[in-house]
């Protein structure tokens, strides 16, 4: 098993990625896609391209856990991106940002 990062644009879009394999003579990646609409923890099984089996002849499927990550800093470009996309569906986003403890005690006081 392997987690695998995938971004929001990729994850929504579609992908093609290229995921790390074992082969006998080292790591080498292959090309998978991911269809639009992919959701984090979706599981993708490679078929014969995991751990060989011991004693035995074959392989073993590799399973990539995809592991889709929301950026934490935004440019001021990918900031208007994202809330143009908010509001074509329909979404209004009031971001509240980060205003430390006393913040939101304050905010909780009524302050």
């Amino acid at each position: 098993h392997i987690d695998w990062p995938v971004n929001v644009a990729q994850a929504a879009l579609g992908d093609e990625l290229e995921l790390p394999t074992l082969e006998p003579g080292g790591i080498t990646y292959i090309k998978q896609h991911i269809a639009p609409g992919t959701q984090h923890d979706k599981v993708i099984r490679l078929r014969d391209k995991g751990i060989p089996y011991l004693r035995q002849t074959g392989r073993g499927d590799l399973h990539v856990h995809l592991k889709v990550q929301v950026p934490t800093a935004l440019s001021d470009e990918q900031r208007d991106l994202f809330d143009k996309l908010a509001r074509s569906f329909g979404h209004e986003v009031n971001p509240q940002g980060d205003k430390g403890f006393l913040g939101r005690i304050k905010d909780v006081l009524g302050g």
